[in-house]
């Protein structure tokens, strides 16, 4: 199995068997201020994966 994301790819990539298959999980993860640039590349990663998730970073 695998992924043409050319030269860019999400920030972490996940393995998973979905009803005897496998499948790929790809997570965005950006702050607040890159909120949109993290959409648009979730975007691009959705038409190479199964699931697209978005995450925001928060500051402790």
């Amino acid at each position: 199995m695998g992924a043409n994301w050319g030269k860019w790819r999400p920030n972490l990539v996940c393995v998973y068997e979905s009803d005897g298959a496998e499948r790929l999980a790809g997570f965005e993860v950006k702050s607040d201020a890159h909120h949109e640039k993290g959409l648009a590349q979730a975007n691009r990663a959705s038409r190479s994966t199964h699931s697209i998730f978005m995450g925001r970073v928060f500051r402790c």
